[in-house]
């Protein structure tokens, strides 16, 4: 009895079954983890710059996602190095000159959700949103010299504080193999420190992986 199927139609077939059974496996994903490369915008950084001449700092984060009630909603837990820049500052008075360097290094954790076209397809959109907590970090460095006797002082003081954050962002996500993807978004988070509210924004291309 002749073969029901010729070899190019069986290989056909047989290549259908993987790619679905590879498709399927993606899909019954429950988590995923996701780690990225960016810059921050710190809205700190534009005050303190008269010039107008502050660059983004660079930035990284880390998390790891759960689906919810289907595959279009997700929980997400973030850890983000939001970045550093100094602000450096110089003033004389006669012989003596003041020089002062402030580091700023910020960090955040945040929890939130993430809605999703079919994270799936070859392309999807996604919006995301959520609560934390953005600690700032501000090391002062001060340098005193008097030309009048060739005297020089150096001190330093260290100061930390955590404020409750809010962020929204929305991406892009670009598949590149059954489990994997490539994420591009943009994030504005916004925080009170001192008593004044700062909004900074962030964008970030990250490698995405189902689990």
């Amino acid at each position: 009895m002749p073969s029901r199927f010729s070899a190019p139609k069986l290989g056909a077939l047989m290549l259908t079954s993987c790619l679905t059974a590879t498709s399927s496996y993606a899909e019954s994903a429950l988590n995923y983890f996701e780690v990225g490369f960016g810059a921050t915008n710190f809205d700190l950084m534009k005050q303190l710059d008269s010039n107008g001449e502050a660059s983004p700092a660079a930035s990284f984060k880390a998390l790891i996602g759960g689906k919810l009630t289907s595959k279009n909603l997700w929980f997400e837990s973030i850890y983000q190095f939001n970045g550093q820049f100094e602000d450096r500052r110089t003033d004389t008075q006669g012989t003596i000159t003041e020089k002062d360097i402030t580091t700023y290094s910020s960090h955040s954790v945040s929890f939130g959700l993430k809605a999703t076209t079919n994270p799936y397809h070859q392309l999807a959109g996604f919006l995301k949103g959520g609560i934390g907590f953005n600690r700032l970090t501000t090391q002062l460095s001060s340098t005193s010299s008097d030309t009048s006797d060739n005297s020089i002082t150096n001190s330093k003081e260290s100061d930390t504080e955590t404020a409750s954050l809010f962020y929204g962002g929305a991406g892009l996500s670009f598949k590149i193999s059954h489990k994997t993807n490539l994420n591009f978004d943009v994030t504005t988070t916004q925080y009170s420190v001192s008593g004044n509210t700062f909004t900074d924004t962030a964008a970030f291309v990250s490698y995405h992986k189902f689990l």
